[in-house]
């Protein structure tokens, strides 16, 4: 799931890991996620790529309905920071 985002990331936003605040990282928040970091919102972001909901789960941007998002950002963060001190 996450590495499919990762791979997306990649392609479309070379550089994507040094535009993204760790500390305000927030898988629940459409503005501090990692789409809404990237392009200002989560919506904007889906929009540009027009991305479906079940689309965002299978890339790792959102959680399956009653699947819990603090999770899913320490997912995110962990693989950023093990990819930045690379």
């Amino acid at each position: 799931m996450i590495d499919e985002g990762i791979k997306f990331l990649d392609k479309n936003y070379p550089n994507w890991r040094s535009k993204i605040n760790i500390e305000a990282l927030d898988m629940a928040d459409g503005y501090n996620c990692i789409e809404g970091q990237l392009e200002k919102s989560a919506y904007r972001f889906n929009a540009i790529h027009k991305l479906s909901y079940n689309d965002c789960i299978n890339l790792g941007f959102e959680c399956e309905p009653a699947k819990d998002n603090a999770i899913l950002t320490k997912l995110w963060r962990g693989i950023i920071e093990c990819q930045n001190h690379k």
